[in-house]
């Protein structure tokens, strides 16, 4: 399906006169983003973790908690650390472990639950073996704000339960001893965006504050501010794992987090990059460490032991100490990893036979089944099938005689949403606007709960347009491609969800060469001749073979004129730098 781009308006002359001191292309990459005061163009050029980052007791119960728990640490209260079976829970899980350990508590048990056997978040059989093994404190990692049954149920049993979470809000709130949730209405912490990691890392800070200001030292005997940074790796995988806009203090924490990264001091994330092709085999990294680094190698292996084998493998690399224990878990994500893709590109090909055959065009919402298909990758397919149709998708398949189920969705329709309207039908949901999770009650009302979904979203997008669209920052000429442009784009890191990396247009641009690239021929490679008659490399990513949607490299000749939508990128290889454009769409010029 063609995209329809959408060129961003100009920037007012008002605003650069206001901000002489800032270059045109960063101005007007600020005025899109709507960043257009003084304070919030410091905060996100120049963020400053002595500044930009909030106190922790802004939130409403922080001092609650703290309490509660520093209470439970002194008394040697058996601790449970709840966390998700993704990247971003397992990392909250981290922060919340490490520091208790740090605390010198004697009682701690990690537990991530297992997708296929537990399913998402607290549940009843889990709170009775806590119960039945002395457990007097639950804290939750990026969960527990939809398990109002369950936490009434610990309440019973004399279990004390934190949350700590910032999932869609339900409608009943669980009645915990606290509750850690920055988009709750009575909340006040101004960064309403943050991960769970994020979450979890606000509730490591006031326990490190609290922890000094009482006179305590750490067990490691290092400082409570230098533990607290070295959290931010952490941090900083799940705010990019999890695509929470990367705006102010969430911005603020990847950026330092990034750093952490880079340097790491966690022997399973040093085996990790090795295994993930981040570093050479002498321990130098290929490139510096960035968003992408996390979102497309590093979130995906750690993502990888939930799908297919269980969090606590990711959990242990990330806790490990050892360094054999790192490696033989590093290489267990690995090939975790490698059948993630494998299942993954095979289940995809199902999928898109059954939508193929009963009509893609004739519903709004894409749902397909399978019940052998793994319920920990029904959400990769819904994705996948997403980005292919440009429609909201759902998978779904069976997990001990019950439909369980996937769904993403476009900014048009609020996934999470239609769930909330007929919670009738579920044993368990939760999730966000654009990406649910949920088990259906009864699999007998899989019909209705379709037919309900599509009503639903012709009622919500009634009078929108659906056709598929790219924001394009501004049409440039490929001669002002440069690495003074490119150098502008670097302020602009850490990229993610809102704040994409600048897509750029250049039209009428003349094609010089066209070859394939990789193992199947399915990559693109154009040389484009600039208005001056200099050469340019471009490069699109699967634009070609029989399994693309449209085979460019057998559609386009030397000497046509195409428009082109491009980002900037770095290639470094065997010392050499080279500024190298990556397609992102591309049209014959009209």
């Amino acid at each position: 399906m063609e995209k329809k781009w959408i060129i961003n308006e100009p920037t007012p002359d008002a605003f650069y006169k206001e901000h002489p001191e800032i270059s045109k292309p960063v101005a007007d990459l600020l005025y899109q983003r709507g960043l257009t005061d003084q304070q919030a163009i410091d905060e996100f050029l120049y963020p400053d973790y002595s500044c930009h980052v909030h106190d922790p007791f802004l939130f409403s119960q922080m001092h609650k908690a703290t309490d509660r728990i520093l209470e439970a640490v002194k008394n040697g209260e058996h601790i449970v650390v709840y966390g998700d079976y993704d990247a971003d829970g397992v990392c909250a899980s981290v922060i919340i472990t490490s520091t208790l350990q740090q605390f010198g508590a004697t009682k701690i048990t990690n537990f991530l639950p297992h997708r296929e056997t537990d399913g998402y978040g607290l549940n009843e059989k889990n709170i009775h073996f806590f119960a039945q093994d002395g457990v007097k404190l639950i804290i939750t990692c990026d969960c527990g704000i939809s398990n109002a049954p369950e936490v009434a149920l610990a309440k019973t049993h004399g279990i004390d339960v934190i949350v700590t979470d910032h999932h869609t809000i339900p409608e009943t709130l669980p009645e915990a001893f606290a509750i850690l949730h920055p988009k709750l209405d009575s909340e006040s912490y101004p960064d309403h965006t943050l991960a769970g990691g994020g979450v979890a890392f606000k509730l490591a800070q006031g326990l490190l504050q609290k922890h000094a200001n009482s006179g305590h030292e750490l067990v490691s005997g290092e400082t409570h501010e230098a533990f607290e940074k070295w959290l931010l790796d952490m941090v900083a995988i799940s705010s990019v794992a999890d695509m929470v806009p990367l705006l102010g203090e969430s911005r603020t924490l990847t950026k330092y987090g990034l750093i952490v990264l880079q340097k790491t001091r966690r022997i399973g994330l040093q085996k990790l990059y090795l295994e993930a092709g981040i570093l050479h085999e002498d321990g130098t990294f290929k490139r510096e460490i960035d968003a992408g680094t996390i979102g497309f190698q590093i979130a995906p292996r750690i993502n990888a032991a939930g799908r297919l084998d269980h969090s606590n493998v990711a959990f242990k690399l990330l806790m490990t100490e050892d360094p054999i224990a790192a490696t033989d878990l590093a290489f267990a994500l690995e090939n975790n990893n490698s059948e993630r893709k494998q299942l993954t590109k095979e289940y995809l090909e199902q999928a898109v036979e059954q939508i193929e055959t009963t009509g893609k065009d004739e519903k709004p919402i894409l749902i397909v089944h399978n019940e052998n298909w793994s319920s920990g990758l029904v959400g990769l397919i819904a994705s996948r099938l997403m980005d292919k149709y440009h429609k909201p998708a759902i998978a779904t398949t069976l997990r001990d005689g019950q439909i369980v189920g996937s769904g993403r969705s476009l900014d048009s329709f609020n996934m999470i949403g239609a769930l909330q309207s007929m919670p009738e039908l579920f044993t368990k949901f939760g999730g966000h606007p654009c990406a649910c999770g949920f088990t259906l009650a009864d699999n007998n009302q899989y019909q209705e709960f379709k037919d309900r979904l599509y009503t639903l979203h012709k009622k919500q997008t009634q009078n929108m347009d659906l056709s598929p669209a790219l924001i394009i920052d501004a049409i440039v000429d490929l001669d002002d491609v440069n690495w003074e442009l490119y150098d502008t784009l670097l302020s602009f890191e850490p990229f993610g969800m809102d704040n994409p990396q600048p897509l750029y247009g250049a039209k009428h641009v003349e094609v010089f060469k066209v070859e394939s690239l990789g193992k199947d021929k399915n990559h693109l490679k154009l040389t484009l001749k600039t208005p001056t008659g200099k050469l340019k490399t471009a490069l699109g990513w699967r634009m070609c073979g029989s399994d693309t949607d449209t085979n460019w490299c057998t559609l386009l000749k030397t000497g046509d004129q195409i428009d082109v939508a491009f980002e900037l990128e770095s290639n470094e290889w065997n010392g050499n730098k080279e500024l190298r454009i990556k397609i992102v769409d591309l049209k014959k010029s009209k």
